[in-house]
Formats: C-alpha cells, structure tokens, sequence
C-alpha cells in the first residue's frame, strides 16, 4: 500500500470520527 493512499485513508477515518462526535456529542466514548 502507498504511503499517500495510507493517508487519505487515516483522514477519512478522522473525519467521520468528527461527523459522528458533532451528531452524537460523545467523542469521548467512541476513544
């Protein structure tokens, strides 16, 4: 796997973390 398509990859996951904590208001649990 490329290092760039690792990245794109982590920085998905990251903001669907952030969509999910700004609907639910529970960043903390999924962590």
């Amino acid at each position: 796997m490329k290092l760039n398509e690792l990245y794109q990859r982590e920085k998905n996951w990251n903001f669907k973390i952030k969509c999910y904590a700004n609907k639910k208001d529970e960043y903390q649990t999924i962590f």
